[in-house]
């Protein structure tokens, strides 16, 4: 007797996705975490969208990313300083911004 199973391979490979990450003050983690995390958003389909909540680290984030020309990078930035807050309205902002969502 032969049983055929149905592979959902062809619904990954085709799947795209947005990450959106509030980015307040986080530059030191940030830049000592995402190379171990780097081959999973070094591919097709996955847009990584960073939402900086203050214009401080922008520069320096800017040329961190640099390093990394296969992740397709999204910066969304607010050039209003402020005190920390609820990372909701980033989130918010970043998924308004976000190209892959459906």
């Amino acid at each position: 007797m032969h049983t055929s199973f149905k592979t959902i391979e062809p619904f990954c490979r085709n799947f795209d996705v947005s990450v959106v990450i509030p980015f307040y003050k986080k530059m030191r983690e940030f830049s000592r975490v995402f190379p171990k995390n780097r081959k999973y958003f070094e591919r097709n389909g996955i847009e990584v969208v960073l939402v900086l909540d203050t214009p401080e680290e922008s520069q320096e984030l800017q040329h961190f990313i640099l390093q990394y020309p296969f992740v397709n990078w999204r910066i969304v930035m607010n050039d209003k300083p402020h005190e920390w807050r609820n990372p909701a309205k980033p989130l918010n902002v970043g998924i308004r911004f976000a190209t892959k969502l459906l």
